[in-house]
């Protein structure tokens, strides 16, 4: 099952876990493992994947967007992201 897209991906994972209670509980509590024994492609360590439940008791589930910030500064994450530089790219290009 290695030429899933993304979307297809996601869409056979959800299929198979509304079906095979197993896999459901491996994707809640190793959804590395288990993607990766479903599709045969590992998920990089550096992506960070959460699995959930619906409560029966709520008819829908809604993941809010992260927070902007209304002031527009730069978290410390967003500054340590952007920083530093190696100059790669950057040249002088002025013609005076």
């Amino acid at each position: 099952m290695k030429d899933f897209t993304d979307q297809q991906a996601i869409a056979a994972i959800a299929t198979r876990a509304a079906q095979d209670a197993d896999f459901r509980k491996r994707l809640l509590c190793d959804p590395r493992g288990a993607i990766e024994e479903m599709t045969g492609v590992p998920v990089p360590d550096t992506l960070r994947i959460q699995f959930i439940e619906k409560d029966p008791e709520i008819d829908v589930v809604i993941v809010l967007p992260d927070l902007i910030e209304e002031e527009g500064e730069l978290s410390e994450q967003d500054i340590t992201g952007v920083s530093g530089g190696t100059g790669w790219g950057c040249q002088d290009v002025s013609t005076s």
